[in-house]
């Protein structure tokens, strides 16, 4: 709750104190099933992290549904975010697109930055794919924004080098080397 609190005051992000009132008022069964779902996320990142998407896939999809019944609707969420990043890396970008167009309105919404300038940038890798450079550049541009007013330069970082690959495929080397700068 105070990491809620604090989060929310400082860079007006809702997640964490969301879910600090999802589990305040969760029952011993909806914690026991909370329990459940967080041991398949921590699987379903492990699979990730060997490259074994669609196992994770699996996991990921398991455990959304397990959030879903427990109504922990940030968990659930980003278990979705998980299964669109996992279709991100196998190469699957019109999921990839709708997946975290869909999110990114939601997160928005529901005022959490963070996960809403992760989905921005996941869209603008997805558009990467399919050669769409204007829209590459718009979402990273939106999405540094954000990371840069929520602090969070590890995404900043990222965006900053999308931006800079794409201008240099484009051959806007003036413009690649701003953004460099």
């Amino acid at each position: 709750s105070y990491a809620g609190k604090i989060e929310e005051q400082s860079v007006q992000d809702r997640f964490t104190a969301d879910l600090a009132e999802v589990y305040k008022s969760s029952t011993p069964s909806q914690r026991k099933t909370f329990g459940e779902a967080r041991g398949l996320m921590k699987s379903a990142v492990q699979f990730y992290d060997r490259s074994e998407y669609l196992r994770a896939i699996e996991l990921f999809s398991k455990a959304r549904e397990l959030f879903a019944k427990t109504s922990d609707e940030g968990e659930k969420l980003f278990a979705e975010a998980w299964i669109g990043y996992c279709h991100l890396r196998l190469q699957h970008p019109e999921i990839s697109i709708e997946t975290f167009q869909r999110l990114s309105k939601i997160f928005e919404a529901k005022a959490y930055r963070s996960l809403f300038a992760q989905s921005l940038f996941a869209t603008a890798d997805a558009f990467t794919a399919k050669n769409e450079y204007s829209k590459v550049l718009d979402r990273a541009r939106r999405s540094f924004v954000i990371s840069e007013q929520i602090q969070d330069y590890a995404n900043a970082i990222r965006c900053l080098q999308s931006e800079t690959i794409i201008q240099v495929i484009l051959g806007n080397y003036s413009e690649a080397l701003a953004v460099v700068f």
